[in-house]
């Protein structure tokens, strides 16, 4: 399949497959299959090329934010239990009396 990059935003075609494709997969034995005859037959909403610009801008920040937490929040977990661990372990430690 040709673009033409002049009225379609790469990045916005591959957001809109990957949010629209299912429809259109045929999915026998193995891995399912996004058929070229009906890739051809498939209507793409064409916004303008700003529009399709400011969807993908948008669209790139969440998938950053998301892909963000996904490697943020483990080292944020981390963190959290090694200041527990010390904070436990300094209300735990008690000076025996003489």
């Amino acid at each position: 399949m040709k673009t033409n990059c002049d009225v379609l935003n790469v990045k916005y075609l591959y957001y809109w497959l990957g949010a629209n494709a299912k429809k259109y997969v045929s999915s026998g034995m193995g891995n399912p299959k996004l058929m070229s005859n009906v890739m051809a037959s498939i209507k793409i909403p064409l916004l303008s090329l700003e529009e399709q610009a400011a969807l993908v801008s948008i669209l790139d920040r969440f998938d950053s934010l998301c892909n963000s937490l996904t490697e943020g929040l483990p080292a944020e977990i981390a963190l959290r239990k090694k200041q527990y661990e010390y904070y436990r372990d300094k209300l735990l430690s008690f000076k025996e009396a003489s």
